[in-house]
């Protein structure tokens, strides 16, 4: 992933690709990968 665009930022599809393409290779654990609010 070379740029995060605005459309992260809206908490939909996009904010879901994002956090399993960038922040689960970083912060990846049994909890967070369930992806409960």
């Amino acid at each position: 992933m070379k740029q995060i665009l605005l459309s992260y930022g809206g908490g939909g599809e996009e904010t879901q690709k994002l956090i399993k393409k960038l922040f689960f290779k970083y912060f990846s654990n049994p909890i967070l990968e369930k992806m409960e609010d």
